[in-house]
């Protein structure tokens, strides 16, 4: 009995809808992260072989990568308040 109710705290903690949005947040993030890593990172090789510097401040993917953190910083806040 005691065994079987560790695991039904554990199944109901992992099945939760807030763990999943938090998890599902937390993708979307490293995703967006990811696609701004990369633009940055082809944006400095760009500039390099141009020798002309661009603003990369107004992108929409850098944008993108900023409410995307947010959105899941907010997230995460609430999850641990739980």
């Amino acid at each position: 009995m005691r065994g079987r109710g560790v695991v039904l705290m554990a199944n109901s903690i992992l099945n939760s809808s807030e763990l999943h949005a938090a998890v599902a947040a937390l993708i979307d993030a490293s995703r967006a992260v990811g696609y701004r890593g990369g633009y940055l990172e082809c944006a400095q090789h760009v500039e390099e072989a141009l020798g002309q510097e661009f603003d990369v401040n107004h992108c929409s993917v850098t944008d993108q990568a900023d409410v995307t953190l947010a959105r899941a910083r907010r997230c995460m806040t609430i999850y641990h308040r739980m």
